[in-house]
Formats: C-alpha cells, structure tokens, sequence
C-alpha cells in the first residue's frame, strides 16, 4: 500500500527541460523547434541546439530590459504596463531605438521628439534649437512645486516675454508628460494628440511648469507660465 502521509518519501521531481537546464524562463524547446519549421537555414544540424539556448537567452535578457523600463513608466503613473510604456521605454533609450527603429509598438501612440517637432523653429541665422542650445540658453524646466531659492520677483532681470526656445522645450516636454498618462489640465474638445494638448494648456496658461533661467552670477529666476508674455512663433 501506498504511503500518503506526510512521511511519504516520494518528491516531486523539477522537469528536465532545456530551458532549466539553461537556467533560462524562455522555452528553449520551442524556438528550436520554430527554427526548424521556417526553413531559417537549409539544414538545422547538431549545434542548432546551442543557438537555439543562445538565442533563447539574448530574447529573454532584451525582454527583461524593455519591461523593466517600462515597469519604472507604469510605477511612476501608478498604473499598469501598457503598450504606451513600452514605446517610451524603447525611444528613451539609446541602444533599444537603434535596435528596434523599424519596429512599430501596436497602440504605442505619439512619441514625441522635440527637434523633429521642432526642425523649423530657427532665427535669423538658421540656428536650430539644438545648436542655440550649446551656445549658451541658459535655461532648465521644473515641476511647479520646486520653485524656490530664486531671484526675488521685483528684482528680476530678464525679459518677461518667453522665447521661442523656451515655448518648444516646453510644448515638448508638456506632450511627452501627457503621452505618458499625466493629468490633461485643459477640458478637451475631441483633442487626442499630446501635443495639440501640451499647446491648448498653453494657450490658457495651465502648464504645471516653471521656467528656471540661469543668470551669469549662478543665481536663477523662476518664472511661471502664467507670468510670460506669449508671442506665436
């Protein structure tokens, strides 16, 4: 008769599979095995078995790396993995564009670049906004509630018109936080792409943004998007 208490000395045995003996997640069987139904090669010969684990690895090491940036997007937005995470988690990052530029994520949505919505923003002297940038716009973005420390209001210096510069940093920066889930602080009227958004709140001045321009002594001055003069360029 069978033992079937708890001092039965059967246990249960860990499957003798490929991928546990890779240490790998990723079905190494399977991809062998779709490697040689599609005819990849004339012949899939003995060492297939050692790409077919090669590959396995490189697929599940690249997966990893996707998810776990755009499980930082998701955690950020306190929300679940979505197809907009991946794309952010691809166009973020330098290696994963490169490898995966002819790649479209399905319901990925807009991902805005500021220099390609932005090529025709120039001056008098065919300056692009990247190439002005590195000759000196001293001027960063921070969120609304991080503005202190700077010149006093009544002892400002700069101009109180706000740059064509500073208008694309920020409808920039505004669509890509809006393509990413962030509160739309502007009631919409069928608007779904982030950057007819970012400049509808604009217009009404609701962007959560401050405006931190860098004077030559170090010090900077906060200015809010409700404070500039806005001038269509």
């Amino acid at each position: 008769m069978l033992s079937r208490g708890k001092g039965s000395d059967k246990t249960k045995s860990k499957p003798n599979s490929r991928s546990n003996r890779a240490g790998l997640q990723f079905p190494v069987d399977r991809i062998h095995r779709l490697l040689r139904k599609g005819r990849y090669a004339n012949q899939i010969g003995a060492g297939a078995p050692v790409f077919g684990n090669y590959l396995a690895a490189v697929m599940e090491y690249l997966a990893a790396e996707i998810l776990e940036l755009a499980g930082n997007a998701a955690h950020d937005n306190k929300t679940r993995i979505i197809p907009r995470h991946l794309q952010f988690a691809i166009r973020t990052d330098e290696e994963l564009n490169e490898l995966l530029s002819g790649v479209t994520i399905a319901q990925g949505d807009l991902f805005i670049s500021v220099a390609d919505e932005f090529d025709d923003v120039e001056d008098d002297d065919n300056i692009e906004l990247e190439q002005q940038e590195d000759d000196g716009e001293n001027f960063e973005l921070v969120a609304a509630g991080e503005a202190s420390g700077g010149v006093q209001k009544s002892k400002r210096i700069t101009t109180g018109y706000m740059t064509k510069y500073e208008r694309a940093r920020i409808l920039g920066t505004r669509a890509l936080q809006i393509s990413m889930c962030a509160p739309v602080m502007v009631e919409l009227e069928g608007e779904t792409d982030p950057l007819q958004i970012a400049m509808k709140e604009l217009k009404q001045r609701k962007i959560p943004i401050i405006i931190r321009r860098f004077l030559p002594d170090h010090s900077y001055e906060d200015w809010g998007i409700d404070e500039l003069i806005i001038i269509d360029h």
